[in-house]
C-alpha cells in the first residue's frame, strides 16, 4: 500500500510544482533479461508533514540579501527527518492558457542559484515543528536585466528511516528497494524592486452552451506587466428582471505570468431567458476592472450574445 501527502495550494498544477514524491532506490538494477524483485516500503499515513507558507513571494533590490524561514510541522506520533534544497520552478498550464508568441518569454528566468538553505536537513520530534531558514542573494547584475521577476522552488522531502543493511548473502542479484516518499514543493517568486507593478486587463468575456441547461462563461485575463498576477474578483449573473441568479467568486487564480493570458471558465445552470453577466476583477492594484456581457439562452439550449 502506498500513500503520499497532499499537494499544497499553489504548489501543484496551480503553481507548477512537481509531484509531491520522489524515489529512493537501494541496490542495483538487474541486467536486462533477469527478473527484478522490488520491495516497496509502506509510507505512514498522508499529511504527516505540513509546510507553511505554501509559497514565497519576495521582493528585493539588486545586491540585496533576503532572508526568511519555512515552518515544517510533524503531525505524526513519531519523529521524522526532513531535507530541503533549492529546485527549479515547475510550470503547468491549463487548457485555457495562452502563451506569449515569443518563445523566449514563455519561461521566467530562474533564481535557483540565488537560493541557499541554511540547514538542509533537520530532525523533527513527534507532534512538533521546526524551521527551515533560507537566504536569497540577489546579484547586483539583476538590475541590468530586463526581467522583473525570477522563480525557483524549495523542495522539502520527508526522508526515509536510516536503512538497515541486509546481511551478506540475503540480497539476491537484481533485488532492490523502492521507497516512495512525500515531497512538498514551495514555489518561490523573487520580484525585483523598482520594476513595474501589476498591470492586468480583461481580455475577453464570452458565453457559450456546454450541455442542456448549463451555460459556460469564459473569462480571459491578460498580464501586460513585468511580474506575475493573482487576480481576484466576482462574477454576478442577473436575469432580465434584475434578479441575481448566480454570484461566483473568482478567488485567487493560478499565477498569470508576464505576457500570458489565462481563461477561467464558470459553469452556470440557466433556464431559457435573457441574462447579464458583470465581472469585476482586481489585479493587485487598488483599481477595479469591470466588464459586462448581455446574452440569452434559447429554448433549444443555444447561447447568443445580445448587442
Amino acid at each position: 500500500m502506498l500513500s503520499w501527502s497532499r499537494l499544497p495550494e499553489g504548489a501543484s498544477k496551480v503553481d507548477g510544482a512537481r509531484p509531491p514524491w520522489h524515489q529512493w532506490c537501494q541496490g542495483g538494477l538487474a541486467p536486462l533479461g533477469l527478473a527484478v524483485t522490488l520491495a516497496v516500503c509502506h509510507i505512514p499515513e498522508a499529511r504527516a508533514v505540513d509546510v507553511d507558507p505554501l509559497r514565497l513571494e519576495l521582493t528585493g533590490a539588486p545586491g540585496e540579501v533576503v532572508t526568511g524561514a519555512l515552518t515544517v510541522t510533524n503531525h505524526r506520533a513519531e519523529p521524522v527527518r526532513v531535507a530541503a534544497r533549492p529546485g527549479p520552478y515547475r510550470y503547468a498550464f491549463t487548457t485555457h492558457t495562452v502563451l506569449p508568441k515569443n518563445p523566449q518569454a514563455q519561461r521566467l528566468p530562474s533564481c535557483e542559484p540565488w537560493l541557499t538553505i541554511v540547514a538542509p536537513e533537520a530532525p523533527i520530534a513527534e507532534h512538533a515543528a521546526a524551521t527551515i531558514q533560507y537566504t536569497v542573494t540577489i546579484p547586483a547584475a539583476a538590475g541590468q536585466q530586463p526581467a522583473g521577476e525570477y522563480v525557483a522552488a524549495v523542495l522539502v522531502d520527508e526522508l526515509p528511516p536510516h536503512p538497515t543493511p541486509l546481511p551478506p548473502g540475503e540480497r539476491a542479484q537484481g533485488e532492490g528497494t523502492i521507497t516512495i516518499l512525500p515531497r512538498v514543493a514551495i514555489p518561490v517568486y523573487v520580484l525585483i524592486a523598482g520594476r513595474t507593478g501589476p498591470s492586468g486587463r480583461i481580455a475577453a468575456l464570452v458565453a457559450e452552451a456546454t450541455q442542456p441547461g448549463t451555460t459556460r462563461l469564459l473569462l480571459t485575463l491578460a498580464n501586460d506587466g513585468a511580474t506575475h498576477l493573482r487576480p481576484s474578483g466576482t462574477v454576478i449573473v442577473s436575469n432580465n428582471r434584475g434578479e441575481v441568479v448566480s454570484r461566483l467568486p473568482l478567488g485567487r487564480t493560478i499565477p498569470i505570468f508576464p505576457g500570458f493570458q489565462e481563461g477561467i471558465p464558470f459553469l452556470i445552470p440557466l433556464a431559457p431567458g435573457r441574462y447579464t453577466a458583470v465581472v469585476t476583477v482586481q489585479f493587485g492594484a487598488p483599481e477595479l476592472h469591470q466588464q459586462t456581457l448581455a446574452f440569452k439562452v434559447t429554448a433549444d439550449g443555444r447561447v447568443q450574445t445580445v448587442r
